[in-house]
């Protein structure tokens, strides 16, 4: 689940309006023909409410990032779901100047095992991939541009293959598909979403594409300006090798984890332009009962629809 992490605290606005499907779609040929998606809901994705993560031990002290990263790829072996409030903040960069954009709202994080049979032993790596299945939610609520505060409800919801946008200002949904058909994405990933949440993400593909060191929970923030709740986190901080794709988007990230259960707490990513993108999750929970509502991508009657396949898609992005 360290790709979950990595991957949903470095979400940028960009992303959220269009730069993400461009991102994902980097993943894939465009090259197999699709069709649209039912106008309907994903079933349900509740977690058994009896279903907790067993009681683990306190974990062992960390020391640096090659111990945290292989800590963290089964960090998230018991977690079905995951929920959390959220706090994004954009700011500008010197250059272009301007407010904060502050969005506040809630996430919502589901991994169900895949359905299909277990692969041939000549099956491709990708048929072979044992991940589950991962479905995200992010619903903003709340905007506040400088001294303005105001309503402004907007959803992504991404089900393993469309990612659908629903704004609730202008009635209007736009559906992208930005996996090919029997492939799988991971959303949340770092370098292929929005927002650097790393949630079970392998070591190797962390250190492949990034520099990374252990720092102080301090490093980053102006002398004592860190915040006391991050006292009791590990601060793990990348910076993208030379020569690689995050390079062109990132100067650096950084992402704290709590120590008790090494989820993430906070994520902070600069981008090439000097804009700085950040991700908070004060309050997170693990296998919780997610509502029926959650998921649901139906167009709402009188709502008007953009529908992109996978061709249309990538020859936009």
């Amino acid at each position: 689940m360290m790709q979950t992490c990595v991957r949903v605290l470095a979400f940028s606005a960009a992303c959220c309006a269009a730069g993400w499907p461009g991102v994902l779609l980097a993943q894939s040929d465009a090259t197999h023909p699709t069709t649209p998606p039912p106008s309907t809901a994903p079933q349900p994705a509740n977690a058994p409410a009896d279903r907790q993560p067993e009681k683990a031990a306190e974990p062992a002290k960390i020391t640096d990032a090659d111990q945290l990263l292989r800590a963290l790829e089964t960090a998230d072996k018991d977690i079905t779901t995951l929920t959390s409030a959220i706090r994004y903040t954009k700011k500008p960069n010197e250059l272009v100047g301007g407010d904060d954009e502050v969005r506040e709202g809630r996430l919502w994080f589901f991994a169900r095992p895949s359905e299909s049979a277990p692969p041939a032993e000549n099956a491709s790596s990708a048929a072979a991939d044992p991940r589950p299945h991962r479905l995200f939610q992010i619903e903003f609520t709340r905007l506040s541009l400088g001294n303005t505060r105001r309503d402004d409800r907007r959803i992504w919801v991404f089900d393993g293959r469309w990612l659908v946008e629903m704004d609730f200002q202008t009635r209007f949904v736009h559906r992208r598909e930005v996996v090919r058909p029997g492939e799988q994405a991971d959303p949340l990933a770092l370098g292929q979403g929005p927002l650097p949440i790393p949630i079970g993400q392998k070591r190797e593909k962390i250190v492949e594409r990034f520099e990374a060191t252990l720092a102080p929970f301090s490093d980053g923030f102006d002398q004592d300006k860190a915040p006391p709740s991050l006292a009791e986190t590990y601060q793990l901080h990348l910076k993208p090798r030379p020569g690689m794709q995050e390079g062109r988007d990132f100067r650096e990230v950084r992402i704290w984890y709590r120590k008790s259960d090494l989820l993430p707490r906070l994520a902070r990513a600069i981008h090439k332009d000097g804009s700085t993108t950040e991700v908070f999750l004060p309050d997170m929970q693990v296998n919780q009962d997610i509502p029926d509502t959650v998921f649901d991508t139906r167009t709402p009657p009188g709502w008007a629809e953009q529908i992109d396949d996978f061709r249309k898609a990538a020859a936009d992005r």
